[in-house]
């Protein structure tokens, strides 16, 4: 099944796993003077992602509108051909910053809901903690640094793939996490389906 774990806010990642739990495609984003600059990579031999060869290649896109909306929509775009079966955002936790926790809920659902119509399903929100805890048997108190160092490291053993995105779009911690968020989701519906 294919599935799409999102890592919200900006900077931020997505990235779809195959049926195998193999990296299909990333796509990561940030801010830039006209909204966001994303970078794209596609696993060899799947050349073609809604029409736009891919593989392997680094796109720059820096006139996307920044808004959450543009950016899901982008991405449904994207996985058009190919629709994802479930889609998975890390939810946000109520830190000191409430502003910060507003802006990142926004920003995950805005993301999201273009990609909720694609596939026809509601997105899932899991917690940071959750999925590290599944994924990377992470303890629930561990330190944000901790986490962070540990998805970098390992997520590239547990999907096949996502060495290559690091070369091609650099070993950044919300690609690694949209992994583990992919991975986790795709976890649960097996787990569900037993």
């Amino acid at each position: 099944m294919r599935v799409i774990g999102i890592d919200p806010g900006v900077p931020g990642a997505a990235v779809v796993l195959d049926d195998l739990g193999a990296v299909d495609l990333v796509v990561t984003w940030r801010a830039c003077s006209r909204g966001y600059r994303l970078d794209h990579y596609s696993a060899p031999g799947r050349e073609v992602v809604a029409g736009v060869d891919v593989t392997g290649w680094r796109e720059v896109v820096d006139i996307l509108p920044g808004r959450p909306s543009a950016l899901g929509a982008y991405l449904a775009g994207l996985l058009s051909a190919a629709p994802p079966v479930a889609v998975a955002v890390e939810d946000v936790w109520l830190g000191r910053n409430l502003k910060t926790t507003v802006s990142l809920a926004r920003h995950g659902t805005g993301t999201a809901a273009a990609l909720e119509e694609l596939a026809g399903v509601a997105a899932v929100y899991v917690q940071a903690s959750t999925w590290r805890a599944g994924v990377l048997g992470l303890r629930r108190g561990a330190r944000r640094e901790q986490c962070k160092a540990a998805a970098l490291r390992y997520m590239p053993s547990l999907c096949r793939g996502l060495d290559l995105a690091y070369a091609a779009v650099g070993d950044l911690d919300h690609v690694a996490d949209a992994a583990g968020i992919a991975l986790w989701m795709q976890r649960e519906i097996r787990r569900r389906e037993r």
